[in-house]
């Protein structure tokens, strides 16, 4: 947005040691505090890309965590959708989570897809979702909805982190034929849908995929995770139930799931909706 020569303000709780060149930074309250306290931090903005939420969840989640979870994932992108409305913002794009909609799949997911959220995360992602398409459905806010399955880059957390310190181990892993297809999104690639999304001229109103063009295998992300951290990918074919199995012992069935099983979104709606398409070579910088 900064090479578009557009003002951009950047909001947080927690001002970063340092701030890009051109980007005006203004404390935020929190994202539980009513819309009325979002009042003057919204001031002279024409357009929200709202990206905050509780992510990274691992093990299981105690009712007060759940509870936490709801009032920022869920509650939260509300208030900030009727703060947006008072201020006089004209658009809000809402980073959404392929998990508001599934844990799996065995073809490419709609943006129309009956929602089976599998956990508290998607739960909270999924309403959201709904609110905040009633919300623009009953005022002028233009509410654009961008889902976006795993995002990758040289800093990425969670379960990429996790792999690539398994990548370092000296040791093979046995994925080589597993023909799972999962999407991944480049994080310059989700930056650039999100910048496209919030300066387009016409309404955006709407749910909208982003990912690379093409799916990945558990062998393809070992082989991404590899390159993007200066690895060797050490991968080698084994039957696939025996992978099923040892995985299933080590790390029960979600693991099974989270590393072998298929999460695929369509993209192709989107991209022509959109106008937009991701590189055919994403940077994973």
């Amino acid at each position: 947005m900064l090479r578009g020569r557009c003002p951009v303000v950047a909001l947080g709780r927690h001002r970063p040691p340092a701030v890009l060149e051109g980007v005006e930074w203004r404390d935020a309250p929190d994202l539980q505090e009513e819309s009325a306290h979002w009042l003057n931090v919204l001031s002279g903005i024409d357009v929200i890309v709202h990206l905050a939420a509780i992510a990274h969840l691992t093990g299981p989640v105690d009712p007060r965590r759940e509870s936490l979870i709801w009032r920022v994932n869920a509650i939260g992108p509300q208030t900030i959708a009727n703060a947006c409305i008072a201020a006089g913002v004209s658009r809000l794009v809402f980073l959404s989570s392929i998990k508001a909609v599934a844990e799996r799949s065995t073809s490419g997911i709609s943006v129309d897809a009956c929602p089976a959220p599998g956990d508290a995360y998607g739960r909270a992602k999924h309403a959201a979702e709904e609110a905040l398409l009633r919300i623009g459905c009953e005022s002028s806010l233009d509410v654009a909805i961008a889902r976006c399955p795993l995002i990758y880059s040289r800093t990425a957390q969670g379960n990429l982190k996790a792999l690539a310190r398994i990548i370092r181990l000296p040791i093979p892993l046995p994925f080589g034929s597993i023909r799972n297809r999962r999407s991944l999104v480049a994080l310059n690639t989700l930056c650039s849908a999100l910048a496209h999304l919030a300066l387009a001229r016409t309404p955006q109103s709407g749910i909208y995929h982003i990912a690379d063009r093409a799916p990945y295998s558990t062998a393809d992300i070992v082989r991404l995770v590899a390159k993007i951290n200066g690895l060797e990918a050490r991968v080698f074919p084994c039957p696939e139930p025996l992978v099923r199995a040892a995985v299933a012992m080590i790390g029960g069935a979600s693991a099974v799931d989270r590393l072998l099983g298929s999460l695929e979104l369509e993209t192709a709606d989107t991209f022509a909706r959109m106008g937009w398409w991701p590189p055919d070579e994403p940077s994973s910088s």
